[in-house]
């Protein structure tokens, strides 16, 4: 059964991804005269929402925040009241590691610091990401950056 799910999954991702509504181009930040930017899938659902951001992979050298391999999930997360995030980051080779693990640092405290207005809860925040997404959600877990608990 979970075969047959996943396979629907995959094909309805991109379909599903298009039709879910998102306020696209946020930016959340600058580095080495680039701005990052992020879209924002609004949660169905009483205040506050858990926050998910999503991580795009691409092996640190390309994707978007449009990606349907992992972007898609917002699709699936807003309608269950999460408040979803998917973020651009800096690409090798132009900006080597560690450059993307900060741009995901810089997105979280962003999204923290303006939780109120997207009654988001800055306390409640999960990085979601595959390939490249993953290994920089978890390296800003291992990290504990400054200003993320």
């Amino acid at each position: 059964m979970l075969r047959i799910i996943f396979g629907l999954i995959v094909l309805m991702g991109p379909t599903a991804f298009a039709a879910a509504k998102s306020e696209d181009g946020i930016v959340y930040g600058e580095a080495g005269g680039e701005k990052l930017t992020m879209d924002y899938y609004p949660p169905e659902g009483p205040a506050p929402h858990p926050v998910a951001i999503i991580i795009h992979g691409g092996g640190y050298t390309r994707g978007t925040s449009k990606n349907m391999s992992e972007a898609y999930c917002a699709f699936f997360l807003a309608p269950a009241g999460y408040a979803v995030f998917s973020i651009n980051y800096r690409l090798a080779p132009k900006d080597p590691y560690p450059a993307m693990v900060e741009d995901v640092e810089r997105a979280i405290r962003y999204i923290r610091h303006n939780a109120k207005q997207w009654k988001a809860d800055p306390n409640r925040i999960a990085l979601v990401g595959g390939s490249a997404g993953g290994y920089l959600s978890n390296m800003v877990g291992v990290l504990q950056a400054p200003g993320i608990p």
